[in-house]
């Protein structure tokens, strides 16, 4: 039973609910419903903090509308908060349910809840969605500032309830403010199909469609593709005119031209289930479909399409794209349905349509004499069919097409139609002085000259036709006397001139201006393409030059290889017979070939000359200039320079010095040669220098590298000499020490002689203070001739002996553990090498064999020579090896093998003790002219074996 009070507040509780419902049913804003419930919420439920938010469904995004804060910026309660896959708040508004979070601050998927929550002094929350049916309206998220949130039963119950009345009222204005404002497609659509009488033009028509679209459902981009069977790709066929003028000055925006099917298999395979596809990536979460390919071709961040049957044929798609997340609506989807239906009526009623134009363009071209440029799709051939028939109907002896060359600034014939019995204007033609050139690049009309040796063939001429001067002499000097040229682009950058020439003077008619005005309209138009064709190849050759080298660069991480692979690329590019790298060490005076790339015998450098880098003319030339130096031929360099190239067929030599940065020193130069003189474009000198500066930058970068993987492996084993240094000074020291005090400073002789007992004594100490000088004097020389850099102190020592003291280090442990120990000989050998460093190795070596192994374990020691076919030395050897059966890390061997092509970035067992000291015993015994083996034979034992060179028998 209910207490008196606790009916008294439940009554007060409900009394509150539904006078807030009933005010919820009543209202006729929005604004009213979102302040109703944040009463209520304020009023009944004790939480921290409250923020209401609107879903924007085409944006994919949460508007603020309203809320209670304690602490922190108000400007959030009307924040926007794009929702992105995977966050708490996506999850909430797409799967519709509520989500308690317990510490909203280190929720891993808060997002910019996180940083609020911190500002906030937030920890619990709970979101509840805003849903009516599947709809989703919004979100209530409700703080509080403990850790955790609960909510009694009772209370969820009151909640569910208010924002149910909620979300009913809501979406009731919803639904009639969308009937207010709604755009009426059925209108729109039968505008569309009763224009389908008047089609005269398929494009215009499909323009039309796609412009109603784009104007109704407001994507950001809205195109039409066609499919094409015989190239199994679709094309774009159709764009929104507000797309074009949006995107006019970046055409990239606009979507592929082509999009082949093999990038798009699984999208095409849900066009032939004719039905509308919708995508968007704020459901990407939940869905996957085969759309995901197209949206990442398009740009796109969601996306509507809908295919275009006529019967059972596809003819192509119409799709929306948006830049941004977007949920599409049912009712999107059919109107662009009906859309895609109209598209494929209009198909067919087009043909009657193409037919009559295509009728009427061959009339046309007939008329003109074009025919040959429609119908051949060989350029050149097709201006050698122009050409003639130009001859043909203006009557005239000569035709000639001219080229311009960008990169040297001039005419070049590319082809020309000549009497065979008259020679041809040679190729390339003078350049043209800045007027002339204006007055071809400006003119908007054919450009004629009626007589270049006479002005009377015009009764109005005063004076010679000067007009084009710089080509007057190389055409009088073939018998041209009155020539008619037009620019193959009116009002753009000159690319190409069309000319007829007659042998006679001649007065070029109106008719004559025309006609050649056309052919050269319609020639540009196949140059235009012609030349972005070879455009596109030289880039596409160029990306895949960059490609290869920066491939290249990545995968060869040898200083060496990386030279190598370079210089091919630099040969390749420039198509240079030579390429070649002149190295030097920062500081030196002298260099020499590192490297040469040559596909002709009679190119080749001396290699093994050295070259005084501070006096060739050649190289000083190339470090004094900011760029490349040349072309140079072999009559310019000094002799020095022509020794060590080697070669007199250099007929065209550039050099450029390898550059970083301008405090950094050169290090070398880049070499090529041919044995003609070039010419190269701007394209190939710019790769060129691309690719000099890449291999400047990583030459540097491997030198560097290479310079502080040496000093830090230096670095590594002094140190770890110095330490077993200090470590049999202390050993020697305690020795000391404990022999010090055993001696007895009473102890008396057994014939009772005082004095003669002191004597023995004053001996004792003096043998232990000598030991311990002798020690301190070693290690003061070790560490004078061993300060940076380790020394090695070869000499001539037994191998017994080294055994020896490294088992009586040793002996301790071993006695501790009762560790067996078997040494198998075969004979006695001495041995060459720093015997302090051996003998450290092999103690350390011997005191992990005694750490890993077994208490009544045993260890295995033998030496024997190696026959000469095991050994690749050119002096005799011997194998120590220490074999024991102990426990090891299972990575040790792997990271031991493998450290030297290990990535440095990664942490390895090799890169700290015990681990780094088999590297340091590896590269202090190859240093002797040994090597270290560490490995681990099938049977689990674990051998560490030692190679050192024998000493010379006597």
């Amino acid at each position: 039973m209910l207490q008196p009070k606790q009916q008294t507040e439940y009554g007060q509780k409900l009394l509150a609910l539904g006078l807030t419902l009933q005010t919820l049913r009543e209202a006729e804003t929005l604004e009213v419903l979102l302040d109703t419930t944040l009463n209520y919420l304020q009023e009944q439920c004790q939480y921290d903090f409250i923020w209401m938010g609107a879903y924007h469904r085409a944006e994919h995004k949460l508007i603020g509308c309203g809320g209670k804060i304690t602490k922190g910026d108000l400007k959030i309660l009307r924040q926007e908060f794009s929702l992105s896959p995977g966050d708490v708040m996506e999850q909430v508004v797409v799967q519709q349910r509520p989500m308690a979070v317990a510490d909203l601050r280190e929720e891993a998927k808060g997002g910019e809840w996180r940083k609020i929550a911190k500002q906030s002094d937030i920890q619990g929350a709970v979101i509840f969605p805003l849903r009516h049916r599947t709809h989703c309206l919004g979100a209530i998220l409700l703080g509080s500032q403990r850790w955790g949130i609960s909510t009694s039963a009772e209370d969820k119950a009151q909640l569910s309830i208010v924002f149910g009345e909620l979300s009913a009222a809501w979406f009731q204005l919803q639904q009639h403010q969308q009937q207010q404002q709604a755009k009426r497609p059925q209108e729109v659509l039968l505008s569309l199909l009763g224009q389908l009488h008047s089609l005269t033009d398929l494009d215009d028509y499909l323009e039309l469609l796609v412009a109603e679209t784009h104007h109704c459902l407001q994507p950001s981009c809205t195109h039409l593709y066609g499919y094409d069977r015989d190239r199994h790709l679709f094309w774009r066929r159709a764009t929104s005119r507000a797309q074009i003028a949006q995107n006019r000055g970046n055409p990239k925006t606009q979507g592929p031209e082509e999009i082949r099917l093999t990038e798009i298999d699984g999208f095409y395979q849900l066009l032939l289930e004719n039905r509308a596809i919708a995508m968007s990536e704020s459901n990407s979460a939940l869905k996957v479909n085969g759309t995901g390919r197209l949206m990442r071709l398009l740009g796109a961040r969601s996306l509507l399409a809908a295919p275009i049957f006529r019967d059972r044929d596809l003819l192509g798609f119409i799709s929306l794209e948006g830049k941004e997340p977007r949920v599409w609506l049912d009712q999107d989807k059919h109107w662009l349905r009906g859309v895609a239906q109209l598209a494929g009526l209009a198909f067919p009623l087009s043909q009657m349509a193409q037919t009559i134009g295509q009728i009427q363009l061959d009339g046309e071209l007939t008329a003109k004499l074009t025919r040959a440029i429609v119908s051949d799709k060989e350029w050149k051939t097709t201006l050698a069919d122009c050409a003639q028939k130009l001859v043909e109907r203006l009557n005239v002896q000569r035709c000639f097409f001219l080229l311009h060359d960008r990169d040297r600034d001039r005419f070049e014939i590319v082809y020309q139609n000549h009497p065979p019995t008259r020679p041809p204007v040679e190729s390339p033609l003078p350049i043209l002085s800045l007027m002339d050139w204006r007055l071809l690049e400006t003119a908007r009309d054919p450009i004629g000259i009626e007589n270049w040796l006479d002005s009377s063939v015009r009764p109005y001429a005063s004076e010679l036709d000067v007009r084009l001067s710089a080509w007057r002499d190389s055409f009088i000097e073939v018998g041209v006397r009155s020539l008619l040229l037009c620019s193959t682009h009116f009002g753009y950058p000159l690319e190409g001139v069309l000319a007829v020439a007659c042998e006679t003077p001649r007065i070029w008619t109106y008719e004559d201006r025309e006609l050649l005005a056309t052919v050269s309209q319609q020639i540009g138009l196949i140059l235009h393409q012609w030349q972005l064709q070879r455009q596109t190849t030289q880039q596409q050759y160029i990306i895949q030059t960059l490609q290869g080298g920066l491939t290249n660069l990545e995968g060869d991480e040898d200083e060496n290889q990386l030279e190598v692979s370079i210089l091919r690329q630099i040969a390749r590019v420039l198509h240079v017979p030579l390429a070649a790298l002149v190295t030097w060490q920062p500081g030196r005076h002298q260099g020499r070939v590192s490297h040469e790339i040559s596909s002709n015998s009679v190119l080749n450098l001396d290699r093994e000359r050295p070259i005084a880098v501070h006096h060739d003319a050649l190289i000083q030339k190339a470090l004094a200039a900011p760029g490349l130096v040349g072309p140079v031929s072999w009559e310019e360099l000094p002799p020095d320079t022509q020794e060590w190239l080697g070669s007199r067929a250099i007929q065209d030599l550039r050099v450029v010095a390898l550059r970083t940065a301008p405090e950094h020193a050169p290090t070398g130069v880049v070499i090529v040669a041919d044995v003609v003189a070039r010419h190269w474009t701007n394209q190939e000198l710019e790769l060129f220098a691309l690719l000099v500066a890449q291999l400047g930058r990583s030459r540097r970068t491997a030198m560097v590298t290479q310079k502080l993987l040496t000093r830090k492996r230096n670095m590594e084993i002094l140190n770890w000499y110095k330490h077993n240094l200090l470590e049999e000074l202390c050993r020697t020291a305690s020795t000391g020490t404990t022999q010090l005090n055993q001696l007895d400073p009473f102890l008396v002789s057994a014939d009772g002689d005082e004095s003669q007992s002191q004597s023995l004594q004053q001996m004792r100490y003096q043998q232990t203070l000598q030991q311990l000088s002798n020690s301190l004097s070693s290690l003061s020389q070790y560490l004078h001739r061993e300060q940076w850099k380790i020394a090695l102190a070869i000499e001539t020592f037994s191998i017994a002996g080294l055994l020896k003291r490294a088992m009586d280090r040793v002996e301790p442990l071993r006695k501790q553990r009762q560790i067996w120990m078997k040494v198998s000989r075969e004979g006695h050998f001495s041995i060459r090498g720093d015997r302090q460093k051996l003998e450290f190795i092999f103690a350390e070596l011997l005191l992990a064999a005694c750490s890993r192994t077994e208490s009544n374990g045993r260890i295995q020691i033998a030496y024997r020579p190696l026959m000469p076919e095991a050994s690749t030395r050119s002096f005799p050897l011997l194998e120590l090896s220490l074999v024991d059966w102990g426990q090891l890390e299972p990575r040790a061997i792997e990271a031991y093998q493998h450290y030297r092509s290990a990535d440095l970035l990664v942490p390895s067992y090799v890169d700290r003790a015990p681990g780094l000291h088999l590297v340091i015993y590896q590269q202090l015994l190859q240093k002797m002219g040994g090597d270290f083996k560490f490995y681990r034979l099938d049977d689990g034992r674990i051998v560490s074996q030692l190679i050192v060179p024998l000493a010379p028998s006597i």
